[in-house]
């Protein structure tokens, strides 16, 4: 048995990550092999702990977030392998992760997929809650129709990009490199959904919308200042004929209902702070 080792990955290394990936989502074949041949996937940017003469775990570390300036790296698809799953691999390689974040002035970000697991980087990592979202539920047996003149427009992923810097102007946001929001596009429209541009009569908004199912959606972004939020909603409903939909939008316009939660966590250099109400955004899973 060999010790574990913590190395940059390679390009031998695909056909471990790949698996890996596969084992820990579960995702269908093409929208993995997908991820692998986008842009945002890039040789050498995951961190991987080899073992027992095999790559065992792995966490994709993606440059170029930034907030007012500041940069980041999103951390993305922690996997181990089921067989070595209770060894503390994955929690090393996350630890690993945030230190190289540190030493390089991006600091590593994650979005940990349930409560549950924001304890555990807290936990195995020191990981705290960096940025917030607000969270909503719509559900009606059946939706209305939105007001005429109302618009759902499909928009590809470097116009929508556009869109957003234009909604988030003077808010704390953070801002994405465009191979981001190329796979965020390629990301919607294989489940269905699709980046959208919302025009509301006198006013215009954004969203990122995914089909969970036929007649669910996630509004992974909801972007509509100073407006009914829940009528957006509707309109999305309507245009792709969900029932429901599951809906993010920032803290800092108040016409959406709601709670807020921590979403993003992540270690900083000691005595930096995020604004409170700064938006993260979309998660691109």
């Amino acid at each position: 048995m060999t010790a574990p080792v913590l190395r940059p990955s390679r390009p031998e290394d695909m056909p471990a990550l790949q698996e890996i990936y596969r084992e820990a989502f579960g995702d269908p074949e093409d929208y993995t092999r997908m991820y692998f041949q986008s842009d945002l996937f890039t040789q050498g940017g995951a961190l991987v702990l080899e073992a027992d003469g095999a790559v065992q775990s792995a966490f994709h570390r993606l440059a170029g977030p930034s907030l007012e300036g500041r940069p980041f790296t999103y951390l993305y698809a922690l996997g181990t392998r089921a067989a070595a799953r209770g060894k503390g691999y994955g929690a090393a390689v996350v630890s690993a992760c945030f230190r190289l974040g540190l030493e390089q002035g991006a600091p590593g970000c994650l979005c940990p997929a349930s409560p549950s697991l924001h304890a555990w980087y807290r936990e195995k990592a020191g990981a705290e809650p960096l940025f917030s979202v607000r969270e909503d539920y719509l559900s009606a047996a059946s939706v209305p129709s939105p007001p005429d003149g109302w618009r759902c427009t499909p928009l590809e992923g470097r116009s929508y990009a556009r869109l957003r810097e234009l909604l988030l102007s003077g808010k704390p946001h953070v801002s994405f490199p465009d191979r981001f929001w190329d796979w965020q596009e390629l990301s919607c429209r294989y489940s269905g959904g699709a980046l959208a541009l919302l025009d509301c009569g006198a006013l215009v908004g954004a969203a990122i919308v995914q089909r969970e199912d036929e007649e669910t959606l996630s509004v992974k972004e909801l972007l509509l200042p100073e407006a009914d939020m829940g009528a957006a909603a509707k309109l999305l409903a309507h245009y792709f004929g969900a029932k429901r939909a599951y809906i993010r939008s920032p803290l800092f316009w108040r016409g959406m209902g709601g709670k807020a939660r921590p979403f993003v966590v992540g270690r900083l250099p000691e005595g930096e702070a995020i604004p409170p109400e700064a938006w993260w955004g979309p998660v691109f899973d």
